[in-house]
């Protein structure tokens, strides 16, 4: 029976130890910070809705009727192919796809395919782009925001349930989202790539 990939790692135990500024020596919570740090992976990865890391892609895709048709994964980092499937010439009888050439009738860009001359000619599941996108390892902002996220989760273990709390006369409101402002900023620029969609939103 196949065995599920490894969820992504944005951050280690080691990692998160490091972000709390926990000396190396002390081990007492090693165990549970590598726990933590799985957490953070999961929900931000569930959060993106996306793999980061580079891999190849086949999307068949419906055709936008205008130059650009932009992809589902980002940055788009090579194409193998591009074909485009014309409409029936007579029932039951498929005509076989064009294949266009890039540099001559498309250029690339991180998150789109862009004819040099005319439009992607509308149809449903007509366009079909085999490419590679993705980073080649994590980047350094979401290995720090995934950190991040799992040191707050330890930092709160010390006032579990607590909502608020008065520090020198000053009553201190804390934070329950899951994540806070800064990091959803930073998670949000990295589902723009994904969430951008066609005027014909294509299929996967």
């Amino acid at each position: 029976m196949p065995t599920a990939p490894a969820p992504t790692a944005f951050t280690t135990g080691p990692q998160v130890k490091q972000y709390l500024r926990i000396p190396v020596t002390n081990t007492d919570d090693d165990g549970l910070l590598r726990s933590l740090a799985d957490v953070a992976n999961m929900a931000i990865a569930k959060s993106l809705l996306r793999n980061v890391l580079s891999a190849s892609y086949t999307e068949t895709r419906n055709g936008t009727g205008t130059p650009t048709l932009m992809l589902l994964n980002t940055p788009v980092t090579a194409v193998a192919s591009v074909s485009i499937v014309g409409p029936l010439a007579q029932p039951n009888v498929i005509p076989p796809p064009v294949s266009l050439i890039q540099g001559v009738d498309y250029a690339v860009t991180p998150y789109s395919l862009k004819l040099y001359n005319g439009r992607w000619p509308r149809g449903i599941a007509n366009v079909i782009v085999e490419y590679t996108a993705g980073y080649a390892s994590i980047p350094a902002d979401l290995g720090h925001v995934a950190a991040k996220v799992a040191a707050l989760r330890y930092r709160e273990l010390e006032r579990l349930g607590q909502k608020s709390k008065i520090i020198a006369q000053e009553n201190i409101t804390f934070d329950l989202s899951e994540f806070p402002p800064d990091v959803e900023g930073i998670l949000d620029r990295y589902r723009t790539g994904m969430g951008i969609s066609d005027e014909l939103a294509g299929t996967q």
